[in-house]
């Protein structure tokens, strides 16, 4: 099984708010239909969730539960237009939310409930989660996509692993491409933006959550066509993370 993440900063303009990218998420979805076997795919929040995590879910009480509404449609919507997409191209694809299968701690994931997910895929269809709000003690937390791919991976034992996001690959201070990262390199490197280039954690998570589980995976930059394909393809792509 094969796990892929699209980072929202590939399907949304994270400088607007709900502002969708239909070209790119178009063209995404086409590269998709080329190889949609044995696929699950996760998609980050991008400018459909982070305005609204900003604006409630740094609040109150009162705003969070608010906010968790609101976040929770709003991410919601973006996966329907990305499913959409899919279906476009003749891809049996289905969304799955991760608050109605997960449920949190201290902030993170602590429970995840795939029985639907493994359904699907042995029925050919492709499950679309996302990063999402999730049910906690007495409360609500963001989970991002990238633990929602790093649960499925694990919990699946995936064969490949992918982050696409709008960059070439993990880099350096100086911006150039890091081709091959591993357990004895990664707190050798200094990081291109520090560690905290998002809300969810940046790049420098994205790599320590892969090797924390023992799994390989690319870094690559969907947003350049035919990157998609190419990973789905198998081919070496990006920066390479290894344990």
């Amino acid at each position: 099984m094969r796990v892929l993440k699209i980072g929202g900063s590939v399907l949304t303009d994270k400088e607007g708010k709900e502002a969708l990218r239909r070209g790119a998420t178009a063209r995404v979805a086409g590269e998709l239909a080329a190889g949609p076997e044995d696929l699950v795919l996760v998609h980050g929040a991008g400018s459909f969730g982070h305005p609204h995590v900003d604006e409630y879910l740094s609040g109150g009480p009162e705003d969070r539960l608010l906010g968790a509404s609101v976040t929770h449609r709003a991410v919601s919507e973006l996966t329907q237009l990305l499913v959409g997409a899919l279906v476009e191209q003749r891809v049996p694809a289905l969304p799955v939310r991760p608050l109605s299968c997960c449920l949190a701690k201290g902030g993170r994931i602590e429970e995840m409930f795939l029985g639907a997910v493994n359904r699907m895929l042995e029925s050919g269809v492709m499950p679309v989660l996302h990063g999402d709000v999730v049910v906690s003690e007495g409360d609500v937390t963001v989970v991002s996509g990238d633990e929602v791919l790093a649960q499925l991976a694990e919990r699946f034992d995936a064969s490949s692993v992918g982050f696409g996001t709008d960059v070439d690959g993990v880099l350096n201070a100086d911006g150039e491409v890091i081709d091959f990262v591993d357990g004895s390199s990664i707190d050798e490197i200094e990081f291109y933006g520090g560690s905290g280039i998002d809300a969810t954690g940046g790049m420098e998570n994205k790599v320590r959550s892969l090797m924390r589980l023992g799994l390989s995976g690319f870094v690559f930059n969907a947003s350049v066509p035919g990157n998609v394909e190419r990973f789905l393809k198998g081919e070496r792509i990006g920066t390479e993370v290894s344990p």
